[in-house]
């Protein structure tokens, strides 16, 4: 991943300009062409709410553009919390430059560091 993209944790859909949720949502059509539905604020806030961390890549070099995204998802088990990595997507003319496997990697991090974790599904 080149040094002028970053990984951010999206804490709040306040985060989040109108051009970057329709940069999130074109690259979920790139994921997922036969969805119908458009991602909005509500979906993220209610993915937050439900232990869930959201992370974008952002290209500095073309105004902080999200080109990327992934979703960790905490899910409680009667056997221990476990956390399950969906949704990893990367805007296609980024491909091939270790962007999938750095949000990867960093939603794996985050899983580790939380204690109540005690698997993780990709």
């Amino acid at each position: 991943m080149k040094p002028s993209m970053r990984i951010e944790e999206v804490y709040s859909d306040s985060r989040l300009s109108k051009e970057d949720m329709a940069a999130i949502n074109a690259l979920l059509d790139q994921l997922s062409p036969a969805t119908q539905h458009t991602f909005n604020r509500g979906d993220l806030s209610s993915m937050l709410i439900r232990c869930a961390t959201f992370l974008v890549v952002r290209d500095t070099e073309r105004d902080d553009l999200i080109i990327g995204t992934i979703t960790l998802m905490r899910v409680p088990k009667p056997t221990g919390w476990y956390a399950e990595i969906q949704d990893n997507v990367v805007h296609a003319t980024y491909h091939g430059q270790g962007i999938g496997r750095a949000l990867t990697e960093k939603a794996i991090e985050l899983a580790r560091d939380d204690c109540r974790v005690r698997y993780i599904e990709l």
